[in-house]
């Protein structure tokens, strides 16, 4: 995970968070980073959160639900 920037918006504190890779370890940290996000959220009404992630690999059509088969080329 990188690129974590704070910015303190009219009483409001704003993160923007850049996820670089989405592997098994990226989207543990993910699945965390969410319930921890939500649960501040829910105690201070004055954070907000932008999240950007981005992966460089290819979506494999093997790894597709069947019904997701016919869009991926």
């Amino acid at each position: 995970m990188r690129g974590l920037t704070v910015k303190n918006l009219k009483n409001t504190i704003h993160y923007h968070v850049v996820i670089i890779g989405t592997g098994a370890n990226g989207s543990h940290i993910f699945r965390s980073m969410l319930q921890d996000m939500a649960t501040y959220a829910k105690a201070n009404r004055n954070i907000s959160f932008d999240i950007t992630i981005a992966d460089e690999d290819k979506v494999e059509r093997k790894n597709c639900a069947p019904g997701m088969r016919k869009s991926v080329a």
